[in-house]
């Protein structure tokens, strides 16, 4: 594989980064003098960095990781890159040790400084560089993600209480992270779905109790659930639909207990 062939929204491995684009193996900001382009990594597993989107601008940390950064070496690189004309590619850290490319991006020009921690611990001046996605036909799929995130929860769920309030200490609120994403809509069968819901007479077809609320206009809320999920390719069909509270129904998404699938499968049919 070689720079043409690899494409936008592909993930390679760290190896073939380092063949494609003839750079060294390790860092966020990697270098190639040959093709005078400059990698960057953004990469939320290594703990040191802090960047974030806003739509198809990544608000990227600069690199060095204890005190306070200076605008040396890669960091000037990117910095001066407008005129030197330097090629910019992005990857993004999705799943740990892939890597998803972004294709090119440009330094917009504004240097910002922010305060994060350092690898020590210790307060200390950034520079964030704010980088426009040159491409911007393509969007990133939701369940990269949800997959992004779900590692980080775990990874935070691991930690003891008082680690977390010593987080909690150090957190400066900052502009969330935006993010123009790609997602699947599954149309459902409107007939379907009202002929659940009154199948179910205002009970969760899952537990048997009362519906929580009534909605706007007075009906039982209740939702309806593919017991086989659509985007596992599940019929939109009575056989394969029930209706569910909505606590209920996060289960089934959340424990996808067989137990329950089953008995599902009893009572639609």
């Amino acid at each position: 594989m070689n720079m043409i062939d690899l494409k936008i929204g592909q993930e390679i491995s760290n190896e073939q980064l380092t063949k494609i684009f003839e750079v060294g193996n390790m860092g966020g900001m990697r270098k190639s003098l040959k093709n005078n382009l400059l990698v960057l990594i953004s990469d939320p597993y290594k703990g040191f960095y802090t960047d974030r989107w806003d739509g198809n601008v990544l608000y990227y940390t600069g690199t060095g990781k204890i005190g306070d950064q200076k605008l040396e070496k890669q960091n000037a690189d990117l910095a001066e890159s407008i005129k030197t004309g330097l090629q910019i590619h992005l990857f993004e850290v999705f799943n740990p040790k892939k890597y998803f490319y972004h294709g090119k991006v440009r330094f917009t020009g504004e240097l910002l400084k922010e305060k994060q921690k350092d690898i020590e611990g210790k307060n200390r001046e950034v520079i964030i560089f704010p980088l426009e996605k040159i491409e911007h036909n393509y969007l990133v799929e939701l369940e990269y993600l949800k997959h992004k995130e779900n590692l980080s929860d775990s990874e935070i769920n691991s930690k003891s209480s008082t680690e977390i309030k010593q987080l909690l200490d150090n957190y400066k609120p900052k502009p969330p992270s935006k993010r123009l994403i790609s997602s699947i809509f599954y149309e459902r069968n409107s007939i379907l779905k009202e002929y659940v819901k009154r199948r179910a007479d205002g009970k969760c077809e899952l537990c048997n109790c009362n519906a929580p609320f009534l909605d706007n206009k007075g009906n039982p809320f209740l939702e309806v659930h593919h017991i086989i999920w659509l985007s596992r390719n599940g019929e939109d069909s009575i056989e394969n639909t029930v209706a569910l509270c909505p606590n209920c129904h996060r289960k089934m998404h959340i424990l996808e207990d067989k137990n329950d699938m089953e008995k599902l499968l009893r009572i639609s049919k």
